[in-house]
């Protein structure tokens, strides 16, 4: 019995310590890859994604169920809706946006300086695939989430690959001073 619980103890060590070491970005909370050697996928994007990727607007959750952007939506508990932002140079952000400010954004909201979870995406296989860097557990650890991107007019589709379904997201045209950020995870 004892032995047991001492190998359960040195597996959650183990798992503990083989995790994604991070930096934690301005706004104190959102956590992002220390190591930038996990944006190497970056190699893989190819100039020619920029003609089907929009890099100057976001792209904003849309709620399937009742047909209608999350930011509008009144049917949900929670006032967060998730939004996807892409660079002209390969890297994107995730970010998580509050509706209860009326769609309202603030300077900070698509600043990746200050929140924003950090992603490559690359072409792979005639696809444009993605390395997203998120939480995966409950214990905010950071891991690695794989999927492909998909654009049809402005519609994004999202399609992870250990999930069953497919999340929609649509185009919101932003003032260009929400937008005038550059990124380039790969230096330090």
């Amino acid at each position: 019995m004892k032995k047991s619980i001492y190998l359960i103890l040195i597996i959650l060590f183990l798992l503990m310590a083989c995790g994604i070491k991070t930096n934690t970005l301005l706004n104190g909370v959102t956590k992002v890859p220390f190591n930038t050697e996990v944006y190497l996928n970056k190699l893989n994007f190819d100039n020619s994604l920029l003609n089907i990727v929009d890099t100057n607007v976001i792209y904003e959750e849309h709620n399937r169920r009742y047909n209608v952007l999350s930011r509008l939506d009144d049917h949900v508990e929670t006032s967060f809706y998730g939004a996807y932002r892409f660079y002209p140079n390969g890297y994107f952000n995730y970010y998580t946006l509050d509706r209860s400010r009326s769609g309202l954004l603030v300077s900070n909201d698509l600043n990746p300086e200050f929140d924003g979870q950090r992603g490559v995406y690359y072409k792979e296989n005639s696809k444009i695939r993605f390395d997203l860097f998120a939480e995966i557990n409950q214990n905010q650890w950071i891991g690695e989430l794989n999927g492909t991107f998909t654009f049809s007019g402005d519609t994004l589709y999202v399609k992870r690959d250990v999930l069953e379904y497919t999340k929609i997201y649509v185009k919101r045209e932003l003032p260009k001073e929400c937008l005038n950020y550059k990124v380039d995870w790969l230096k330090k």
